[in-house]
C-alpha cells in the first residue's frame, strides 16, 4: 500500500514541477534550491552531554575544564546543553529544568549522558561509547536569518525501518554569554585559584589547558570565560518538540533511507529575535536540534540523535 502511495505522490509532484515554480515560498531562495538540499547526513550518533550548570558555582568552573577539553577533541561528535536550574537565576529556564528532571535529577555540577551520571575523569570514555552506537536516524539543520527571526530548517534520515508515534523533534535556542558584570545582572563566574580571575568586570581563564591528546590548547591563559550552550527555550511549546510523523505524509511509518525535511516535507523552526531589553545580558545565539523518543514503558524521554551549530 505504501509503495502505491509513494508512486501517487511522486506523480503529483511531477505534475507540479511541469507547471513551474517561481521559488517564492518561504525558505526557497528562488533558484530552485531549498535550505536543506546541501545538508550532509551521516550514519552516526553524536553524543549529547547534559551539564547541570551553576554560573556562579566554583565546581562548575572545574567541570568546564573537562568539558572544553573533550569538546576541543571530539568536535562535532560532541554536542552539549548547559542546564541552569536554579530558579530565580537570570539564566534559569523551565525547559532546562524539565530536561534535568527526565535525565537524573542530579545536583550542581554534574555531567549526564543518556541516563548515567558521568564523572569528569570518565567523560571521554562515555562520549566514545555513545558515538560508537548504531543510529536509528541522523539529523542536521541549516540556519538562516532575516530582520525579525532566526530560522532553522531541519533534515532527518532513517537507517532502520521504524514504526513509532513517539519520535519527536525539537530545536532549542541556546546562548553563549560572556561572563561579566552587565550592570543589571552580574554574570561573572567565581574566581577560583589557578583557574579563573576577574579583570575589568569580566571573567578570564587563568591557566592553559591542552586538549585530550595535547595537540592544541583547549583553553589559553587570559581567554574570556563564557557561559556556553545555555538553554533559553525550545521552538515548540512542549519541551520535547513535535511528533516527527506530523511532518511526514505517512505519519509514524518510517522506512530505511526515508528523508524528511526536504522542500516537500519541511521541518522549519524559528525564533523571534529579542528586542533591546528583553534580556539583561548580551548573548550570541546557538542552536541544537534534538530527536527524542518517548519510551512507552518507562514514560521517560530518551535521546536519539542531535545536531548543533553556532
Amino acid at each position: 500500500m505504501r509503495k502505491l502511495t509513494i508512486f501517487s505522490l511522486a506523480f503529483l509532484m511531477l505534475l507540479g514541477c511541469e507547471e513551474g515554480n517561481d521559488g517564492g515560498d518561504g525558505g526557497n531562495n528562488g533558484n530552485g534550491t531549498y535550505p536543506t538540499d546541501g545538508l550532509r547526513l551521516t550514519e552516526q550518533v553524536r553524543s549529547l552531554l547534559l551539564t547541570n550548570y551553576g554560573p556562579g558555582d566554583q565546581g562548575s568552573v572545574g567541570f568546564e575544564v573537562f568539558r572544553l577539553r573533550n569538546e576541543a577533541s571530539f568536535g562535532n561528535d560532541l554536542n552539549h546543553m548547559s542546564l541552569v536550574v536554579a530558579q530565580g537565576h537570570p539564566l534559569y529556564s523551565i525547559t532546562a529544568d524539565t530536561i534535568r528532571a527526565n535525565f537524573l535529577n542530579l545536583g550542581i555540577p554534574s555531567f549526564v549522558i543518556d541516563f548515567e551520571g558521568i564523572s569528569p575523569a570518565n567523560l571521554e570514555d562515555a562520549v566514545e561509547a555513545e558515538i560508537n552506537k548504531k543510529p536509528i536516524l541522523s539529523v542536521a539543520h541549516a540556519v538562516s536569518s532575516n530582520d525579525t527571526a532566526w530560522i532553522v530548517d531541519n533534515k532527518v534520515k532513517f537507517y532502520k525501518d521504524t514504526l513509532s508515534s513517539g519520535i519527536f523533534i525539537q530545536t532549542y535556542l541556546l546562548a553563549k554569554i560572556k561572563a561579566q558584570d552587565y550592570g543589571a545582572v552580574n554574570l561573572n563566574a567565581p574566581q577560583v585559584t589557578n583557574l579563573t580571575k576577574i579583570v575589568d568586570n569580566a571573567t578570564l581563564w587563568d591557566l592553559e589547558i591542552p586538549n585530550l591528546d595535547s595537540s592544541a590548547n583547549a583553553i589559553n591563559k587570559n581567554d574570556e570565560y563564557f557561559h556556553q550552550w545555555v538553554i533559553l527555550k525550545g521552538f515548540e511549546e512542549s519541551t520535547w518538540g513535535k511528533q516527527l510523523g506530523t511532518y511526514w505524509p505517512f505519519g509514524p511509518d518510517f522506512y530505511k533511507n526515508d528523508v524528511i525535511g526536504t522542500k516537500d516535507t519541511p521541518i522549519r523552526h524559528y525564533f523571534l529575535k529579542p528586542k533591546k531589553g528583553d534580556y539583561p545580558y548580551d548573548f550570541d545565539p546557538q542552536f541544537i536540534s534534538v530527536v527524542w523518543i518517548l519510551n512507552p514503558f518507562s514514560g521517560n524521554w530518551e535521546y536519539v540523535n542531535s545536531y548543533q551549530s553556532n
